[in-house]
């Protein structure tokens, strides 16, 4: 059947493939859910069984801790020395690993919130403070505050809160005794108590978690506190549930109940939850249902694969013709016998028509678009130069003026032979040049404005001689020394020091190493706003027709230009503390051709 179908629409079989495994699902879906139906009462009932047991079997692991908490406290030899001993030295002594032994039993123990020891001396030691006026009422009400003695652990059937409605507690008496140093004195003995938190015990036991089940603890028929917001419904059913296991209704929804009786406590613990939230894992149906869609998937996977044939073979064909097409082998596609895919071999082969017409042409504007790039790229280069060598060379020419005038012209011969040293070497032929070159050019300039300035700044440099001969952008490094003798030391006093630091290294970035070096003063640094201005005019395209940070926007520039987008400038500064200026410059130009660059 299927191999006569050639000319059918991919939407028509879509169609009919999808028709069909609709009604195999549904045919699922209704075997599925009557057999959920027929497990689901037994399975309910079974995970509630098992949620019952396991909250029962944690109120009770929860008395159990909290009287093993009381009584690892109370008979911790630190303990029985704050209660027990009027020794001033031993008690001190003994308070600061007394607070230990509070905060290990806090910790150990979530359900208490707080630990309070009283003796009939009227010695009181508490771990909360603004907690205490809850065990004192607790006291006074139990009256072991006027000398009555108990013998046995309790529960107070009272709660208490420390200002707050949602802060239940209830209090566990526990009576210890004098037993330091192998003592057992019966009539020296005194009282543990222990604050527990209802609300961590509550949220604790509440295994469910479930956004529709309902706990609460009812006192006096009375609910003191519930695991969530309550609606009237939901309070009514729990205050009526009888002790034990059982079921109660709210409107249609049906909730398993239990309660829950604890005579050390004095007040029951009553919950219930929907039957549709104990929907566990249920094997059978889940076997049964694999089953089924197991088969129904096989039916399926077969009709499918037929069709996937007949539309997955003229796919293949165009797959191979384009494969031809790129080796050359063939210059169009065959036509596909799927309808829709002829409007895709029809597409392919009017596309391949464009491209042998536009690819004669392209070829021939490549090489022109090339050589314009190259020619752009040089002239910006030659650009950015020359615009920081008139600013310099104005500057030095009026430096020697001023010497010559306060000197007398004698120191005019030095300053000359390093104004040559530096003119040769900005107007050299090279783009790129090596670190060692580059630092001979800084140690003129330095020179040089070292006489002009009578010696109130240093340079220093560590440069590894493993840097030497790595190559550098010419001209980056002096205008960042001015900068910072110009403009870094501009609000220094005559006798601050002024130091510039020039640090090198060779660092591994990703894959290549790099060169960084790090040009740093301590100088007066910039604002966090004129920072962020300084940052922003580097990276706009039109910087060369503002005044400011032109030398560090030329560098930046040409660092790119020359040397790729791997090349950076960074920029960081604190006001009033330091500017520092690094360059990462990568071993090798992207475009050798600007290295032979004549410059301006």
């Amino acid at each position: 059947m299927f191999m006569s179908l050639k000319n059918i629409s991919l939407k028509a079989l879509i169609y009919i493939s999808t028709g069909i495994m609709a009604f195999f699902l549904v045919l699922l879906v209704g075997i599925y859910f009557y057999t959920f139906s027929m497990e689901l009462k037994g399975q309910v009932q079974a995970s509630f069984e098992s949620l019952a047991d396991s909250i029962e079997a944690r109120l009770i692991e929860c008395v159990e801790s909290i009287n093993e908490s009381a009584k690892q406290y109370a008979y911790s030899s630190d303990i029985q020395t704050i209660t027990f001993f009027n020794d001033p030295e031993e008690y001190f002594m003994a308070a600061d690993p007394a607070e230990d032994v509070v905060n290990f039993i806090l910790k150990s123990n979530p359900n208490i919130a707080a630990i309070y020891t009283y003796n009939k001396n009227g010695r009181i030691f508490s771990s909360d403070s603004s907690k205490r006026w809850i065990f004192s009422q607790a006291l006074e009400e139990c009256g072991l505050d006027k000398g009555v003695t108990v013998n046995t652990p309790f529960f107070s059937t009272l709660f208490y809160n420390d200002g707050f409605k949602s802060k239940p507690y209830v209090i566990y008496f526990y009576p210890f005794y004098n037993v330091r140093d192998g003592k057992f004195e019966r009539i020296e003995s005194a009282i543990c108590a222990i604050l527990c938190d209802l609300n961590h015990l509550i949220s604790w036991l509440d295994i469910d978690k479930s956004t529709r089940s309902a706990m609460a603890i009812l006192y006096e028929n009375s609910i003191v506190l519930s695991n969530r917001n309550l609606t009237e419904a939901e309070i009514n059913a729990l205050v009526n549930i009888v002790n034990g296991r059982g079921k109660v209704n709210i409107g249609k929804e049906k909730y398993l109940s239990n309660s829950v009786n604890l005579p050390q406590f004095g007040w029951q613990l009553i919950y219930m939850v929907p039957e549709k939230d104990l929907l566990g894992g249920i094997i059978r149906v889940r076997n049964i249902s694999y089953v089924l869609l197991s088969v129904v998937m096989v039916l399926n996977f077969v009709m499918m694969m037929q069709i996937f044939k007949f539309i997955t073979r003229p796919i293949q064909q165009i797959v191979d013709d384009v494969r031809s097409v790129r080796k050359g082998e063939c210059t169009r596609i065959r036509p596909a016998k799927v309808l829709e895919l002829q409007e895709l071999s029809n597409g392919i082969n009017r596309m391949l028509e464009s491209i042998e017409q536009a690819h004669s042409k392209e070829r021939e504007a490549q090489s022109k678009l090339y050589r314009a790039i190259i020619e752009q790229k040089q002239a910006l280069i030659y650009a950015y130069r020359s615009q920081i060598n008139p600013h310099f060379l104005f500057n030095t020419m009026e430096c020697m003026r001023s010497m010559a005038r306060h000197y007398n012209a004698k120191p005019l011969e030095k300053v000359i032979s390093s104004l040559s040293a530096m003119f040769r070497y900005s107007l050299r032929s090279n783009t790129v040049v090596t670190l060692s070159e580059e630092i001979d050019h800084l140690k003129n300039y330095v020179g040089f404005m070292k006489l002009r300035t009578n010696g109130s700044f240093e340079l220093r440099m560590f440069v590894p001689a493993e840097t030497f001969s790595h190559p550098i952008l010419a001209m980056c490094l002096q205008p960042i020394v001015e900068n910072s003798i110009t403009h870094g030391f501009v609000d220094k006093g005559k006798d601050e020091p002024k130091i510039i630091q020039l640090q090198s290294w060779i660092g591994n970035d990703g894959t290549e190493s790099m060169l960084h070096v790090r040009i740093s003063d301590n100088g007066c640094g910039i604002p966090e706003e004129k920072l962020n201005q300084l940052k922003s005019n580097m990276e706009s395209d039109n910087n060369v027709e503002k005044k400011y940070s032109i030398g560090l926007y030329n560098i930046s520039k040409r660092l790119k230009l020359v040397f790729g987008d791997q090349s950076r400038l960074k920029i960081k500064s604190r006001h009033n503390y330091y500017t520092s200026v690094e360059l990462i410059v990568p071993k090798q130009p992207r475009d050798t051709s600007l290295e032979e660059g004549e410059a301006v």
